[in-house]
């Protein structure tokens, strides 16, 4: 099936059988886009896991209470996003053709905001949320309203995806971005109506970031100077959450350049700006392993145990074998 008979079969509000539609690449482009999407799907289910294990089993992640809930968060919405759009495009890559059917199709081409919306807020959330405690009059939020905003988080997010169900938005797949794609942004009214939603929950939220990720630094580096402990250990908290924020903006600037300049780039240069986003997905395990000291002696730790079950193991067994 080519992508216009699938276009043209599409049904309005439905998801057409896009199953047998080969990627567009040759194997020399697809292996390192593959290998990309292959490799930021292991470390962002395996990383994410990782801290979610690290910090509700063991209390690994030494932040405040309210801070480590949004760390939390961010980790599930990173988990979810890789899920709904990274691992279909490592398996489309793996067999050369989109093979995993009509509603895999429409949960990565219409649910896929929702993850990408809340990791967004949380962002957010988290820099906000340290700068309430570096500022009069240094007091942070209770565990109970972080619960609320968590949740009125996946409240919101949604919203973007109801307008584009709402306007009968198709699910269809892109041999190029090798993704399923809405629909909804051939409908001018309703592309207006996402642009407006993508503009409040999206570059309105990473602007505030942007400042805040600033303010933060600025106090981070005041900090650096200072031999207290109290001071040092504020610095450290303030360089992961620094971390965090600006590999999430960082991430972000491809496709936003792209998006404005970018009319007459090459499409192997686009889908690779395009996916530069998703490093923000497995890069923040990556950051508390080096800016958390708490998490590194877990990390260490739990290395320690697995070389030392191998090691037992295999003493187990050669003693077995010269008993035999």
């Amino acid at each position: 099936m080519t992508v216009n008979e699938t276009v043209n079969e599409t049904v309005n509000g439905t998801s057409t059988d896009v199953n047998g539609t080969d990627v567009f690449w040759n194997t020399a482009q697809s292996i390192p886009l593959g290998g990309f999407c292959f490799l930021a799907t292991i470390a962002s289910l395996f990383g994410n896991s990782l801290v979610l294990y690290a910090s509700i089993c063991h209390n690994a992640i030494k932040l405040d209470n309210v801070s480590v809930m949004f760390v939390q968060n961010l980790a599930i919405a990173d988990m979810v996003l890789t899920l709904i759009k990274m691992l279909p495009r490592t398996i489309t890559f793996i067999v050369g053709k989109y093979v995993l059917g009509d509603l895999c199709c429409f949960v990565s081409a219409q649910l896929n905001t929702i993850p990408a919306t809340v990791n967004v807020f949380t962002v957010l959330a988290i820099t906000t949320h340290r700068l309430r405690l570096l500022r009069p009059p240094y007091r942070s939020i209770s565990t109970t309203t972080a619960k609320r905003i968590v949740a009125l988080m996946w409240l919101i997010a949604p919203t973007g995806s109801l307008i584009q169900l709402g306007f009968g938005s198709s699910s269809d797949f892109d041999p190029i971005y090798v993704t399923c794609y809405s629909s909804v942004y051939d409908n001018e009214t309703a592309y207006i109506a996402v642009a407006i939603v993508t503009g409040l929950f999206v570059y309105l939220p990473v602007l505030l970031v942007i400042i805040f990720s600033i303010i933060l630094s600025v106090i981070a580096f005041k900090h650096s100077k200072k031999t207290s402990d109290d001071h040092q250990r504020s610095y450290r908290s303030l360089v992961l959450i620094c971390s965090m924020s600006g590999l999430f903006v960082i991430s972000l600037l491809p496709s936003t350049i792209l998006l404005l300049f970018g009319d007459d780039t090459s499409p192997f240069v686009k889908v690779l700006c395009s996916y530069c986003y998703y490093i923000n997905s497995f890069s923040n395990p990556i950051i508390y392993s080096f800016t958390n000291k708490d998490f590194q002696n877990f990390l260490k730790s739990l290395l320690n145990d697995f070389i030392s079950s191998i090691r037992k193991n295999n003493r187990v067994a050669k003693e077995e074998t010269e008993k035999k």
